[in-house]
């Protein structure tokens, strides 16, 4: 039965890769980023309401804010509606960024994984066919425990030996299996 043998080929997180490593920091530092202007774009959205709410206040009540010593409002809604367009701006091409990072990120795990797999094949394929000599064997063992039962009955004997056929249908007949074990076959070289 081949087995594979004590091997020290080793693969490293996917994360260690200098480059994987690279592009999580900066898809980290476009999140902060966006993260950072969606609060700022929050808090002036909250001013540009609160704006737009003492703009409709009528003139005697912002005269009696000045009588009780406020200062007159300088509301310059224009200007914090102008900074919050280019808020959303900003937003909108650091959401792209972050989706186009991401992407990137998919392709370095993608051509990472790639050849970390590659590294593995030869024990992979060492595993499987350890697979393919235990399927076979078992197959063996099957049709030798069958043939002792078919001998006592074929005598003309009462069947008094218990069936130990596995629950699981190991067959030529069962096409499924035939073809898995055929691509195993080939795989496993």
């Amino acid at each position: 039965m081949a087995t594979a043998p004590h091997d020290t080929t080793e693969i490293e997180p996917v994360g260690t890769h200098p480059a994987h490593a690279e592009a999580e920091g900066t898809l980290r530092r476009l999140k902060e980023s966006r993260d950072a202007i969606e609060r700022e774009l929050f808090d002036l959205e909250a001013e540009i309401t609160a704006a737009l709410i003492a703009e409709r206040e009528s003139e005697d009540a912002a005269a009696l804010r000045l009588i009780d010593g406020d200062d007159a409002p300088d509301i310059g809604v224009e200007d914090m509606q102008a900074r919050a367009t280019k808020l959303r701006n900003r937003l909108g091409a650091f959401k792209r960024a972050i989706a186009m990072q991401r992407a990137r990120l998919r392709e370095i795990r993608a051509d990472a994984s790639s050849a970390a797999a590659f590294a593995l094949l030869p024990r992979h394929r060492l595993a499987v066919a350890g697979i393919v000599a235990a399927m076979e064997g078992l197959r063996r063992a099957i049709d030798a425990e069958r043939e002792v039962r078919a001998q006592l009955s074929d005598a003309g004997y009462d069947q008094r030996l218990q069936d130990f056929t596995p629950p699981m249908v190991l067959s030529d007949a069962d096409l499924g299996q035939a073809a898995w074990l055929a691509r195993a076959k080939g795989y496993a070289g």
